[in-house]
């Protein structure tokens, strides 16, 4: 029974790194956990290029940035997005506009009048 467990052990640890599941610790100790990720040749040049150029230690602190910058562009985003469906919102209960809105949207932004 040993013996199996053992190798159930062994099987999962292979499997576990197989599938890129590893874990390493950062600079203050903490695990970090590891995974591959499939790049398409661009994104691997690009990768590389980045490491080269010394801004960044390796591949693992590239990904890092571009996630941190992923996450603060998604949450500008979702801001934005908001921010325009309370305005719209707004709007919708606001009523019906009244009289020619274009000609006062175009007052507002010194467009030229519509030629009649």
């Amino acid at each position: 029974m040993a013996a199996k467990a053992k190798v159930c052990r062994e099987h999962r640890a292979q499997d576990a790194w197989y599938a890129g599941i590893r874990s390493l610790t950062d600079q203050e100790g903490a695990v970090m956990p590891t995974l591959n990720v499939n790049l398409t040749d661009e994104l691997d040049r690009l990768v590389l290029q980045k490491v080269e150029s010394g801004r960044y230690e390796d591949a693992s602190e590239v990904v890092r940035a571009a996630l941190r910058t992923l996450v603060r562009e998604e949450e500008h985003y979702n801001m934005k997005l908001a921010a325009l469906r309370t305005a719209v919102d707004e709007g919708a209960a606001s009523g019906v506009a009244e009289g020619n809105v274009f000609a006062r949207v175009r007052e507002a932004l010194n467009l030229p009048t519509k030629p009649s």
